[in-house]
């Protein structure tokens, strides 16, 4: 009996939390009798670059940067972030050209703090850990796709951890590039409008 009561509670306050954190935005999110926690995805294009990508509908799109490289997705309580961008980047010692995946791994390994997971595949890389400014979790994805590096990078309370690894492995499945994609930004780039 006691289990059921303990079972019972549980669901009650896994149902208030999404509640809390889903229904003040204006947004829904299902839970099953187990727990399961179900987000419904929308999809936004970036004509720049020819990407598309899901991101969840309880993150508000910011409207495209200046120089059209991508967007930001914020929630209503703006606890938690989707970044989703071309990175237009040169070698950090030599700005004669781009790096390659894995010098741009390196790169990222010296210069993003609060790294406590990582990983390397033939076309991208993954980062996870604690941002250490804000003691927000963060999850970072980059693709080098097309001579381009493309970057989904979430930030979100320690809370949500569980939540936002699943959105997170839902939206970087998601990428695609469609279309003729531009194989590099045109003209300088702005740094003030660019994530």
């Amino acid at each position: 009996m006691k289990n059921k009561i303990c079972i019972m509670k549980n669901i009650v306050l896994v149902s208030i939390s999404l509640y809390l954190l889903f229904g003040c935005a204006g947004k829904t999110a299902n839970v099953n009798t187990e727990g399961n926690l179900s987000v419904t995805y929308e999809k936004y294009y970036n004509e720049r670059f020819g990407f598309i990508v899901d991101y969840p509908d309880f993150l508000i799109g910011q409207g495209e940067a200046g120089n059209g490289d991508g967007q930001i997705f914020i929630s209503a309580d703006e606890k938690s972030e989707l970044h989703v961008y071309c990175h237009f980047r040169l070698l950090e010692n030599d700005y004669s050209r781009q790096p390659t995946l894995h010098e741009a791994y390196e790169e990222d390994l010296r210069n993003v703090k609060g790294i406590t997971e990582k990983k390397i595949e033939e076309h991208s890389y993954f980062f996870a850990g604690k941002n250490l400014q804000d003691n927000r979790c963060f999850i970072r994805y980059t693709m080098f796709i097309e001579d381009n590096f493309f970057v989904i990078n979430f930030l979100y309370p320690e809370s949500e951890d569980e939540l936002f690894r699943t959105i997170a492995n839902h939206v970087s499945n998601s990428f695609a590039i469609e279309g003729d994609a531009e194989p590099e930004p045109e003209g300088e780039v702005d740094d003030e409008n660019s994530f």
